[in-house]
């Protein structure tokens, strides 16, 4: 992996960041485990971390290479795990939020196979975790138009 690029993932420096990746560092291009995809999406993202992983996605990484660990796996894969953990411990909102906004950038760029095999693997429920459609927008349900048009009502009855 570029040092640059390794550098400004492991301070969370969107700057630095970019300046890698203007530099031509190669966002495909990993270490002896990692791709950049790969690193960010397996740790808690920080602050940036969602717009560093949205800049890779936009200079060419490919989602769907996996790392060099005992046990392979690709970006999307670490993101549910993320999510999963974070919910479970009951995390702080901003870190859920965070991992599905990662979820919600690397599904759409992930293959069908590699999202089927994910599914399989955590039971099929990435995109009913954080609501998005395979085209990377999110699905509004019947409840949350009720919601919304309950809470229009709502405002309207106020004024009255």
């Amino acid at each position: 992996m570029d040092p640059a690029l390794k550098a400004a993932i492991a301070s969370d420096k969107l700057d630095a960041f970019k300046a890698a990746l203007q530099n031509g560092a190669d966002p495909n291009q990993g270490d002896e485990n990692y791709t950049p995809l790969t690193m960010l999406a397996e740790e808690t993202p920080e602050e940036n971390g969602v717009k560093m992983i949205d800049l890779l996605l936009q200079a060419g990484a490919n989602a769907n290479l996996k790392d060099s660990s005992d046990d392979p796996k690709i970006p999307l894969e670490y993101a549910v795990i993320q999510l999963r953990m974070f919910k479970r411990q009951k995390a702080l909102e901003k870190d859920v939020k965070r991992a599905g906004e990662v979820i919600g950038l690397l599904y759409p760029a992930t293959n069908d196979a590699n999202i089927e095999a994910v599914q399989n693997k955590y039971n099929g429920v990435i995109p009913s975790e954080i609501g998005i459609t395979r085209a990377g927008k999110r699905k509004q349900t019947r409840k949350t138009n009720k919601r919304r048009k309950t809470t229009k009502r709502r405002k309207t009855l106020k004024k009255f």
